[in-house]
């Protein structure tokens, strides 16, 4: 399943997104912190770590303390954003569960916009979007390697997983090398890696 896309509508009450929002320059080096991984090839990075990091201690402070009246009594379909409790941790997210099926489950699909990644959530524990976040632009952005042909397709679950060990939740230097506009993502190089010597592992 591809991950959704999120663009600017603002009468629609669309979260922008901080890939269109970035006057991205081929060849600067950024600083990043990686989110999620589904290969060397497919990741989502956060191009602001210490940001990221301060929006989701204010998002848990506030739902810890007034979670009880932002607490779902019915889960609708008709809206696009939720808060979701996971992990330990209250998260951004949209609701991807078969609308004819979300009155029938206990536990209901969703993508976390700020992080990049599908899960689970029990249906109990949905809260209330509060108009203020649409403002906030979604904070994770699809990335892949420089040259990502030269990995074998599909990625053996091996190579994988060291790229997780390595770099996952991590703050790196990485070097913009460039940018699909049509398909929101960024290519880079990452500096100081053993991208190189993974490959061959």
């Amino acid at each position: 399943m591809e991950p959704l896309y999120v663009c600017v509508e603002e009468e629609n009450k669309i979260i922008p997104s901080t890939f269109s929002m970035t006057d991205w320059k081929i060849g600067d080096v950024y600083r990043m912190r990686v989110v999620h991984v589904n290969s060397p090839t497919d990741f989502w990075i956060v191009k602001s770590p210490e940001l990221f990091e301060k929006f989701h201690n204010n998002l848990y402070d506030f739902y810890t303390k007034y979670g009880r009246t932002h607490r779902l009594i019915a889960l609708s379909t008709l809206n696009r954003y939720w808060i979701v409790y996971v992990d330990g941790w209250y998260c951004r997210a949209i609701l991807t569960t078969n609308p004819s099926l979300v009155d029938y489950l206990k536990w209901q699909q969703v993508f976390l916009v700020d992080f990049g990644r599908y899960t689970y959530v029990r249906t109990t524990d949905f809260f209330w979007f509060t108009d203020e976040l649409h403002n906030v632009p979604q904070f994770s952005i699809r990335a892949t390697l420089t040259e990502p042909s030269r990995y074998q397709s599909p990625v053996p679950p091996a190579i994988t997983a060291n790229f997780k060990d390595m770099f996952k939740k991590k703050i790196l230097l990485v070097k913009l090398t460039g940018v699909d506009n049509c398909r929101g993502i960024i290519h880079l190089d990452l500096f100081k890696s053993r991208i190189e010597k993974i490959a061959l592992e």
